[in-house]
């Protein structure tokens, strides 16, 4: 910090000759700005970009499945109940037969 400070107090000594100035900034920019720090700082943009639009895709994704899944849902439901009346008008029907086959038979007992 203190070397940075020392650096900026010659530039401002510098500040009435505009290419010196210019010089001693651009000295300055190359010796404490790393180069892998702007281009990670522009990767870091490309990638968070790259983020977003993965997320809004993913986001629809999980919508389109949840709505699917309310839809599959909902048609095991309605074909749950469909069984459930065909199976309790079966059993009436079996109930009715076993009535009607006991009412012609007459009940024996064997002694």
């Amino acid at each position: 910090v203190k070397r940075f400070q020392r650096d900026l107090h010659d530039c401002a000594n510098c500040i009435q000759d505009a290419k010196t100035l210019k010089e001693r900034v651009v000295t300055m920019y190359r010796t404490y700005v790393d180069d892998a720090d702007i281009i990670a700082d522009s990767e870091s943009g490309v990638r968070t970009s790259e983020e977003k639009r993965q997320r809004d895709h993913l986001e629809k994704t999980v919508g389109a499945l949840k709505r699917q899944l309310a839809s599959d849902a909902d048609s095991r439901r309605v074909e749950f109940h469909r069984i459930m009346r065909e199976n309790q008008r079966l059993m009436r029907e079996v109930e009715a037969l076993r009535v009607k086959s006991f009412d012609g038979v007459v009940v024996t007992a064997v002694k």
